[in-house]
């Protein structure tokens, strides 16, 4: 990235968008904070995070921060009223019209967040589930679709909603009286974002990744 940012043609400006800045390797902050010392000129740099607070401070003291909250409710209707209006009557929120895009049914990834959870947190899946304090079995999670837990970027979606459902305060979650618990729900979601950084750090597959997370929320 170093090379390729201070090549082009003369007046070109160029900008580099990097998701998830927080996830970082020590060896790519190392290069960004290198070209941050002396940045070429007409290059632009924009990180993007959902935890602020995981960005080291060398970095951020480089960055303008700008703080986007979700559009929710009348605000989110709007958008989609005035942005996609073919599409805006069948979806509530903007997120459901981009989760619609998803290579994974968004009702599945719902079901199979409810049925780790379930399973997880020793609480009762129906009549005929598992009761309260019986013994956790990772295998009888059985998400509807069958590379949840195989294929990365599948897995990764999943994780997406595993967060979303542990967020406090979120009406669409899984109904579960453990997840009132909003001091034990920093700790999942903790544990779910550690999940998330080794999916993309390491080279570990998804599977092995959903089974000890599983194993971990039972323990927290």
């Amino acid at each position: 990235m170093s090379a390729w940012a201070r090549m082009g043609a003369a007046g070109a400006r160029k900008i580099v968008i990097i998701e998830n800045a927080d996830r970082m390797l020590d060896s790519a902050r190392n290069a960004l904070l290198k070209i941050l010392e002396e940045p070429p000129a007409r290059l632009t740099f924009i990180l993007l995070t959902s935890r602020r607070g995981a960005m080291i401070p060398t970095i951020l003291s480089r960055f303008r921060a700008y703080s986007f909250r979700p559009r929710d409710g009348e605000a989110g209707r709007e958008v989609l009223e005035r942005i996609f209006p073919e599409d805006s009557g069948r979806f509530a929120t903007l997120d459901d019209f981009f989760r619609s895009y998803q290579e994974v049914d968004p009702q599945v990834l719902r079901d199979a967040v409810g049925a780790f959870l379930r399973e997880a947190l020793g609480a009762p899946a129906g009549p005929r589930g598992p009761a309260r304090g019986s013994s956790r079995d990772f295998s009888r999670v059985r998400p509807g679709d069958d590379a949840l837990f195989k294929d990365r970027a599948k897995f990764r979606l999943f994780l997406r909603e595993l967060l979303e459902a542990l967020r406090p305060g979120n009406p669409g979650g899984p109904a579960l009286p453990e997840l009132q618990d909003l001091s034990r729900l920093e700790d999942w979601a903790a544990l779910a974002r550690r999940t998330a950084d080794s999916l993309e750090a390491l080279n570990i597959g998804p599977e092995i990744l959903a089974q000890r997370l599983f194993a971990l929320f039972g323990r927290a």
